[in-house]
């Protein structure tokens, strides 16, 4: 190293040159030996000539190291960290070990770190980044909590604690022969304008979430418990984290950064020069650039970085990293910055910061403006080993262009479409001068700015291309027009006010479709957004138009420890799912068959993350109870709207009124109604118990139940059922007993009477009862219902072997619906017993995509041409049709042979049947 070319460095060398001739000569071993030297140090007299020692040698290697390229800029930054930690750590020790001290503070145990309980200290900015250069200041704030502070509430405790504080920073900033070991900031505390420099952390809490500015806000984002008690700090940080990491996207916060940018830019007092030179935004002058404030410098940077953070954070924390590099990686990896990107910046932030720390070096001084002397320029190249000036311009430019591009991109700089253009094109939609006065009136105040959703008269100009949008869209609806305008209305009423989803919506049109198309058209996407519009946030998100991925990632409903907030979060995380799988049908991004698979598995994911819930608030390390899916669930055929039939086993060596009250607990946590609604609606009737008793059986009373006290209908159900969640053994357990349920041979008369019973109560009852027009595949006659019972009562009549009853559903109905199967040579008719297996697996398929479409579009038979093309295309396509009337007809032919086949089986069935179906009784099952 050239330390010729800085003074300061040589006056170091020429001070402490035995000191220095006694370090490791690997600059890591050294520094890492500086760290636990001062750590060491007794709180004596000599303790701030101690430490202006150790930081002459730190700064000394550490520079070394820097400009030799010996250690990577990561682990200097660290071991800088480290550095600054261990000298606050010590002065503060020191400041409280002063003999005045001692009449305020009570006698207490010092915690493990020797400090001082209660009282913490936090750093920001770079010190709370790990990212520390060479003349960097300190940011620190700090807190107390009045519980674990030993000093009486007489002496005036925010007094006393900041006494020690201000003697703390002497320490470490008093100035001796130009040594000193840090510059203290305490600018960025809450109140920074108030005498004190330390509030209690239940005021610091109050004032942060309902105080503060969005510069507070920023600036906490890195902070970390650097010195004090540790414990009590991070307790206070995971407090603030509803503060600080928002669950909705906050564009909002995104603004006020790039404001904040704009103010430095206008009013930085160090960015003067370049004002008046008019320097400012052009890359190619190198006068006095100033390197962290300057345009395309280390402050976009990290702005950029720190808007997707404070954006995207609350739903990614991967993303709630403070180092600045690492933070850069962590976005590529979350798909919210592209790789080139990443690179670039990554790679000018590191050149910056190497040309910050050389800058530095020269004087000690902190400061960020090269050189316009040459003389100065001279030495800073010396000490970088560098010789051709024009190539370190060029470098710089390079990088100030592209760090500017991205910058302006990530903040969204540019312009609108013309206002005049907006009008002209909106002035030829005639039918609004039809619109009802209400509708009208929402109409035109969209058409004026949408000041009605509390937008500021002063950004309507930049939301003339949602109104030409919303105009457009309207302008090509089908649907009544009118109705179309109160669900938008209701809509926008229900996102945050202010204009930022607005905005959003303005500047991507495929995001506005992606909200109007379902508000439209599907009545159950509509309640969801109704519930959750905040849904908005999730379609932004990178991965939203990519392939069905059956990874849910919901690690954010258990970021917090609250109950009720983790309910809201779960509630979330399933509307945001569900809307994001059903938009995925609806674009022709998946078809029915896959949407069906992701709803089970969202279903059985769900079920999980309910009972992790239920074991951390009961504190139990595992589940007491298994669970089994019937129904939809039990097939793997969820669909929308689809609710939860289950049944909860217990282990038999758990107390069952633990497992009641823990099954009850997660019907609770399911069921119950919040802003965002339910997470699943829960159907408990199909347990042995029925709608009576209690939740939860044993296991050895369920196996019991099934083989020797059920009857026929509840075998029937079992046909479906299927262990989704719980332990492994339990799981087991239940799938061995169903498997022994449906092999074994049973009276074939009475199957045959009580299945035959059972259906014609479901035809007296539920079956072609309905009178509206909707298209209802699971209840008209040939349909869905129908269909499952017949594939139900075909398993039975099998008794498939146990091996078989353990496939899937699906494939277990195929194996018994074979050729030459019981079922096939009954129900078969003129379908032929060859072709039967065939027809009820197409029958099965073609229903199970039509009722997701039925329940996703609100279909009716006679109004499916109201449909819009893209959606009637994607139904089509899915459903393997080439037009409407050749999807009518298929309606037709498979209701029509399930309907022969349900016939069969009555007319075989009922055989044998009293002339009194009441005189029949339905008794457990008889085996043979």
């Amino acid at each position: 190293m050239n330390e010729a070319s800085s003074s300061y460095l040589s006056n170091i060398a020429a001070r402490y040159a035995s000191d220095l001739a006694q370090l490791a000569d690997d600059d890591e071993t050294a520094l890492r030996a500086l760290i636990e030297s001062t750590s060491a140090l007794p709180c004596d007299k000599n303790v701030e000539p101690a430490l202006r020692r150790c930081k002459a040698l730190f700064a000394y290697r550490w520079s070394h190291s820097r400009i030799q390229h010996t250690l990577d800029a990561a682990t200097l930054g660290r071991l800088q960290t480290a550095f600054a930690e261990a000298t606050i750590s010590k002065a503060l020790a020191a400041a409280w070990a002063e003999p005045q001290m001692s009449r305020y503070v009570a006698k207490a145990e010092p915690l493990q770190n020797g400090a001082i309980p209660g009282l913490f200290i936090l750093g920001l900015g770079k010190l709370g980044g790990y990212d520390l250069n060479f003349s960097s200041d300190i940011d620190l704030v700090a807190f107390y909590d009045t519980e674990h502070l030993p000093v009486a509430s007489v002496h005036g405790r925010s007094d006393v604690v900041s006494r020690v504080l201000k003697r703390m920073a002497q320490i470490l900033s008093k100035p001796v022969e130009q040594e000193f070991v840090w510059r203290v900031d305490w600018r960025l505390r809450p109140n920074a304008s108030a005498m004190s420099l330390c509030m209690p952390s239940e005021a610091a809490q109050e004032f942060y979430f309902f105080h503060s500015y969005p510069w507070h806000r920023l600036a906490m984002i890195k902070a970390r418990v650097v010195a004090g008690d540790i414990d009590t700090g991070n307790a206070f940080l995971q407090d603030l984290e509803p503060y600080l990491w928002r669950q909705n996207l906050d564009y909002q916060m995104v603004d006020e950064i790039f404001k904040l940018k704009q103010k430095i830019n206008r009013e930085h007092p160090q960015l003067k020069h370049a004002r008046s030179s008019g320097a400012l935004n052009d890359p190619e002058n190198k006068n006095g650039y100033n390197l962290k404030l300057g345009r395309g410098g280390i402050r976009e940077i990290e702005f950029v970085v720190n808007g997707m953070q404070l954006l995207w954070g609350g739903k990614k924390p991967q993303l709630r990293t403070q180092n600045t590099v690492q933070t850069l990686a962590n976005l590529e990896d979350a798909g919210l910055l592209p790789a080139e990107a990443r690179q670039q910046l990554t790679a000018a932030y590191r050149f910056y910061r190497l040309l910050e720390d050389a800058l530095q070096m020269l004087e000690n001084q902190q400061t960020q403006t090269l050189p316009r002397e040459t003389a100065q320029l001279n030495r800073l190249l010396q000490l970088l080993g560098r010789s051709d000036a024009d190539a370190l311009w060029a470098e710089l430019t390079e990088h100030r262009k592209t760090v500017s591009a991205i910058f302006d991109g990530t903040f969204n700089t540019r312009q609108q479409d013309d206002a005049a253009d907006v009008a002209v094109r909106a002035e030829t939609m005639r039918w609004v001068e039809e619109l009802p006065a209400s509708e009208k009136a929402i109409y035109e105040a969209w058409q004026k700015g949408f000041a009605n959703y509390g937008v500021n008269p002063a950004h309507a100009s930049a939301l003339q291309p949602l109104f030409l949008q919303l105009a457009e869209l309207l302008d090509e609806t089908s649907m009544d027009r009118t109705a179309a305008i109160n669900k938008l209305h209701d809509f926008f009423v229900a996102i945050p006010r202010g204009g930022q989803y607005l905005r959003l919506l303005a500047e991507h049109h495929l995001l506005l479709q992606d909200i109007v198309t379902p508000l439209l058209y599907s009545p159950h996407m509509s309640s969801l957004l109704e519930q959750s519009p905040h849904i908005v946030d999730l379609l932004l998100e990178p991965h939203s138009r990519q392939e069905n991925d059956p990874a849910f990632d919901s690690d954010f409903v258990l970021q917090t420890n609250d109950f009720e907030m983790r309910l809201e979060r779960l509630r979330r995380f399933v509307n945001e799912q569900l809307y994001l799988h059903f938009l995925q049908l609806l674009r022709g991004e998946i078809g029915a068959p896959e949407l069906q698979r992701t709803l089970t598995a969202l279903a059985e994911h769900t079920i999980h993350l309910g009972l992790k819930i239920g074991c951390e608030e009961t504190r139990l390390t595992q589940a007491p109870i298994a669970v089994i899916g019937m129904g939809k669930l039990g097939m793997r055929a969820m669909a929308p709207m689809s609710d939860l039939d289950l049944i909860f086993v217990s282990d038999d060596n758990i107390d069952l009124e633990q497992a009641n009250q823990f099954s009850n607990r997660l019907q609770h946590l399911m069921e119950l109604r919040t802003r965002e609604g339910r997470a699943y609606e829960m159907d408990m009737r199909l347990r042995p118990s029925g709608r009576s008793g209690p939740a939860t059986v044993s296991m050895r009373s369920f196996a019991e139940y099934q083989l020797n006290n059920a009857k026929t209908w509840e075998h029937i159900a079992l046909t479906a059922g299927r262990a989704v969640a719980g332990s492994a053994e339990l799981q087991a357990g239940i799938t061995g007993v169903r498997a022994e349920v449906l092999s074994k041979p049973r009276d074939s008369e009475q199957l045959k009477l009580d299945a035959a019973k059972m259906l014609r109560r479901l035809q007296e009852q539920r079956i072609g009862k309905k009178k509206d027009l909707r298209l209802d595949v699971k209840l008209r006659s040939g349909g869905l219902m129908e269909l499952d019972y017949l594939c139900a009562c075909a398993c039975l009549l099998a008794a498939p072997s146990k091996a078989m009853c353990e496939k899937p559903y699906e494939e277990m109905v195929l194996a018994c619906c074979a050729a030459d199967s019981p079922a096939a040579k009954i129900f078969a008719g003129e379908t032929g017993v060859e072709n039967f297996q065939r027809s009820v697996g197409e029958a099965m398929v073609f229903w199970r995509r039509l009722q997701i479409w039925s329940r996703l579009t609100r279909l009716e038979d006679d109004d499916m041409e109201s449909l819009p093309t893209a959606i009637r295309d994607a139904l089509l396509i899915d459903m393997q049709c080439e037009s409407l009337d050749d999807l009518k007809q298929r309606i037709d032919s498979t209701s029509a042979f399930v309907s022969a086949a349900i016939n069969a089986l009555q007319a075989d069935f009922e055989k044998s049947a009293p002339d009194n179906w009441e005189s029949w009784q339905e008794a457990p099952v008889r085996w043979r």
